[in-house]
């Protein structure tokens, strides 16, 4: 999902949760779809103290954009944290990216009037069993259709 295109968008989202304020930004893209759709309202908060999980969804910048996209892996053994993000709807993931290109968190989308939230534990519950369901249902179409050797 991209959040914007623009330098200034980039440099408001940095400062304000630089400055421990929260930022709400309309969605632009379905790389997150089902979890974020286009044209919800996005609401992302500074990551206070310091800590990121497999399933957090996060904006990072990327190629002079930012995207919103869930962490797949983190691996802490190198001198800087390197974060292994992945669209909900992409099947690959991102170029990996380093602690210092995470802008924030995005803790929640308001649907149709209705705030969802996105950050903890019940959150990442949600998206494992969306995305387990998701196999199955997959595996079980590929086979219905004869290609059982496909690997799920």
């Amino acid at each position: 999902m991209i959040a914007a295109q623009s330098d200034l968008f980039i440099d408001v989202v940095r400062s304000v949760l630089g400055a421990g304020g929260a930022v709400r930004f309309r969605a632009d893209g379905d790389s997150m779809r089902p979890t974020i759709r286009s044209g919800e309202l996005v609401t992302a908060a500074p990551i206070v103290d310091g800590r990121i999980v497999a399933g957090d969804v996060l904006l990072f910048r990327s190629a002079g954009r930012v995207l919103a996209h869930r962490v797949v892996t983190i691996d802490a053994t190198a001198s800087d944290r390197i974060v292994q993000l992945r669209g909900d709807a992409k099947r690959g993931c991102d170029a990996p990216a380093r602690a210092s290109e995470i802008v924030g968190r995005v803790v929640a989308v308001e649907r149709k009037g209705r705030t969802i939230r996105l950050d903890g534990l019940a959150a990442r519950l949600r998206y494992r069993l969306r995305a387990a369901a998701s196999r199955i249902w997959s595996c079980r179409t590929q086979w219905l259709r004869g290609r059982h050797q496909t690997l799920c």
